[in-house]
């Protein structure tokens, strides 16, 4: 069991990802097909997704702030600049 900062930050680290992931489902989704298998599955993964986040970073310091946004936009710089083409989701 990792010592209580080291926990504390993992925890920062699944919220984070799953704010990136929700997001992410959430820009995706209206571009599937009602008829993909997938679909279903990223609805379920979001809204997962979302009651982490909401758990996780429901401080009013956190959610009043541009952080969690702050860090998107990190992460989509990032990606433009070393993306490789991936195949498309189905």
């Amino acid at each position: 069991m990792p010592n209580p900062k080291r926990e504390a930050q993992i925890c920062h680290k699944i919220a984070a990802l799953s704010y990136l992931i929700a997001e992410a489902l959430d820009e995706l989704n209206p571009e599937m097909s009602d008829k993909s298998s997938s679909k279903a599955h990223f609805q379920e993964t979001s809204a997962i997704c979302e009651v982490i986040v909401n758990n996780l970073f429901g401080t009013p310091e956190i959610a009043s702030s541009v952080y969690l946004q702050e860090l998107s936009n990190k992460v989509d710089t990032c990606i433009r600049k070393n993306h490789r083409v991936l195949p498309k989701l189905e």
